[in-house]
């Protein structure tokens, strides 16, 4: 809930960057850092990237094992 607006306007800032400069954002930045920040940007970015992905992981394991481990617990009138 709380993301989907930051990546709706993360979508943005780079397509209407790409209108102005014809270029896509990692070729614009090309242009404007040196190598050694580009892959230091982008070695972060993978790192952000697998430990989201192994939270998620997480974070489904924990929710099916919930799941699984809860018991229906139905009243039944006949024996009251």
């Amino acid at each position: 809930m709380f993301t989907l607006p930051l990546t709706v306007a993360i979508q943005e800032g780079c397509a209407r960057r790409g209108l102005v400069t014809a270029k896509q954002p990692a070729m614009a930045a090309k242009t404007f850092f040196c190598r050694r920040i580009s892959l230091s940007v982008a070695s972060l970015v993978l790192a952000a990237t697998t430990i989201t992905i192994a939270i998620e992981i997480g974070t489904a394991a924990s929710a099916a094992t919930l799941l699984r481990s809860v018991t229906l617990v139905v009243p039944n009138p006949v024996l009251r």
